[in-house]
């Protein structure tokens, strides 16, 4: 990438380390990539780079875009292995949404490690376009269940800033155990929420987060899945099934049992704009009445010099025969 003349230059103590943090990008903008009733979504095109005191390094974080009131209004992201002493420009896109035109400001996120300065900064004056589109219509969402699941429930995680979804969870919420075991599939699809609210794409799913916690109502967790712990989580196809099993002797009692389900969706890159939903699970159990009282023996029965041989469920001797 050619030399960019930074517009934006952000100081960032990270660590105890100094860092600069310099961004180019346009000074005016078109909000046209996509419209709604009430917000318009905006994807800027911006480069930037990253210099410090220390070499080959690695620095991460998110980037967070303020309007003038100073709330939140998008966000946008960066990783890069600190090239000094001549930095590299690399590309990223800022992503806003803004239901009137006006001025939006580049910042960073802070935390107690994470501290930052703007140094020198210019506004980029975003237009807001007056003409509206149609409402997108989410896609057709129409997991497979299997035939353990009794009755399931589609939940819409929707980003907190253009109020569109990011993901469509679908799972039981009552199933039928397998003796000692119950099994669950959780459908997830990711979704584009910055354009028409169509299928993600491969690259867009890297930005897809989803967690999932199962506890009975004594507080026994019995599984956990996090998306973060694998680089290849969601499926390339549209919906990516994520099955768990479970095993426990609660659910041979006989009784029904209720599980909590704690599972978390939403958008990786953006801190705290993960949506939490709280669910009921009921699993209907089914005492033992495989493998032990299913199982067919075989008894032989006697009567003076006659011999018989019987086998079935619960053997039993005819009258006048007694068993061996």
């Amino acid at each position: 990438m050619a030399d960019a003349v930074p517009n934006t230059v952000i100081s960032a103590k990270v660590n105890g380390a100094i860092y600069s943090f310099e961004i180019s990008h346009p000074e005016s903008a078109t909000c046209s990539a996509y419209t709604s009733a009430t917000i318009n979504n905006c994807i800027i095109p911006i480069s930037y780079r990253v210099t410090s005191q220390n070499s080959n390094n690695m620095f991460y974080g998110n980037g967070i875009v303020l309007n003038e009131s100073n709330a939140k209004v998008g966000f946008f992201g960066f990783t890069t292995f600190l090239d000094t002493p001549s930095p590299n420009w690399k590309s990223s896109s800022v992503y806003v949404s803004m239901a009137n035109s006006g001025k939006i400001n580049l910042s960073l996120t802070g935390t107690n490690d994470h501290t930052y300065q703007i140094v020198s900064g210019k506004s980029i004056d975003l237009q807001v376009g007056t003409t509206s589109a149609p409402v997108a219509k989410l896609f057709e969402f129409n997991p497979l269940w299997d035939s353990t699941v009794v009755e399931h429930k589609v939940v819409y995680s929707k980003y907190s800033l253009g109020k569109s979804t990011s993901m469509v969870v679908g799972f039981p919420t009552k199933i039928r155990s397998n003796g000692e075991c119950a099994s669950i599939v959780f459908h997830l699809a990711p979704v584009d929420y910055l354009q028409k609210e169509s299928p993600a794409s491969n690259a867009f799913k890297k930005y897809a987060a989803f967690s999932i916690d199962i506890w009975t109502k004594d507080g026994l967790k019995l599984a956990s899945v996090d998306s973060r712990d694998s680089t290849n989580f969601f499926a390339p196809t549209l919906i990516t099934q994520v099955p768990i099993n479970m095993c426990n002797k609660i659910f041979t009692s006989g009784s029904d049992t209720t599980l909590r389900l704690s599972f978390k969706t939403g958008i990786s890159i953006v801190y705290g704009d993960i949506v939490e939903f709280n669910e009921n699970l009921l699993v209907v159990g089914n005492p033992v009445t495989n493998n032990q009282s299913s199982r067919k023996t075989t008894i032989i029965c006697s009567k003076g010099k006659i011999t018989k041989k019987l086998t079935a469920v619960k053997p039993t001797c005819p009258t006048g025969f007694k068993r061996k």
